[in-house]
């Protein structure tokens, strides 16, 4: 299967998600692993994801970024015939006529996909959804980090973001039925600096702090929008990829691709 270029694109310039922070937690704390249970629909553009391969199902997320497109990790899409879309959910084992569904064949990933060395490398892709999505209450568009923001702090260090995903709860436990959010801090680059020879620039780090208190993605977690906040408006900056070192988890530094999304959507970034 190669990476899908569409040649013939409407352009859709992107606004931010507006959506109270106050109303993103629950409060009860049931895992991400180390998240909480969201108000119902307050991430209106998260994406459920379900694919299955010869190895068995496929749990992922995503985030809608046009009403033709969901942006994913590469690992979401390879190798794949097709990509079954939920949008407008909160509960996954609740799916009824609210929610849209949609059985996706047209599927992106970055061609340079795969490993180096130790490590995968540009887990970045696409979803083409094959008939528009339609904007609700439920279901919104994301934004992306806007490209003056990545160049003033590419690799968004110091600075904290939310992770959203319907992952494993616990390290043995079972998917979670609702979906989960967590707060997490990317802290500077330097402080991820490995002596393997991991392309940092592609990457967001967070340390491991080791204490317990860890708000880590599990097995069902892959393609996570991990999002900050300003003055009310959420900006997508990365997406929960499936690198770890004993020190620091890396994932998809989305600034790094605005380039690449732009060239393979019909999304117009700043």
């Amino acid at each position: 299967m190669i990476g899908v270029i569409v040649s013939s694109l409407l352009v859709i310039t992107q606004t931010a998600c507006v959506v109270p922070e106050e109303a993103i937690s629950k409060g009860n704390i049931i895992g991400l692993y180390g998240g909480y249970e969201v108000e119902p629909h307050s991430i209106p553009f998260q994406a459920l994801l379900e694919s299955s391969d010869e190895y068995g199902d496929i749990l992922c997320s995503g985030a809608l970024i046009s009403t033709n497109y969901v942006l994913t990790s590469a690992y979401c899409v390879y190798d794949l015939d097709n990509v079954t879309v939920y949008l407008g959910v909160h509960n996954r084992s609740e799916i009824d006529s609210s929610v849209q569904t949609f059985v996706a064949t047209e599927l992106t990933y970055h061609a340079d996909y795969g490993f180096e060395g130790d490590y995968i490398v540009n887990d970045i892709g696409l979803i083409k959804l094959p008939e528009p999505a339609v904007l609700t209450s439920t279901v919104q568009l994301a934004s992306l980090i806007t490209r003056a923001d990545y160049e003033s702090n590419p690799n968004q260090g110091d600075i904290n973001v939310t992770i959203s995903g319907w992952g494993r709860i616990g390290y043995d436990d079972e998917y979670s039925d609702v979906l989960l959010a967590g707060q997490r801090y990317i802290s500077p680059i330097e402080e991820c600096a490995s002596s393997d020879s991991l392309q940092l620039d592609q990457y967001i780090c967070f340390p491991f702090k080791k204490d317990g208190t860890d708000v880590e993605g599990e097995t069902g977690d892959t393609g996570d929008p991990l999002f900050k906040t300003v003055n009310g408006n959420r900006y997508i900056v990365a997406l929960l990829s499936t690198v770890e070192t004993d020190d620091f988890e890396a994932d998809t530094n989305v600034g790094y691709y605005l380039d690449w999304i732009e060239s393979n959507s019909d999304v117009k970034i700043n």
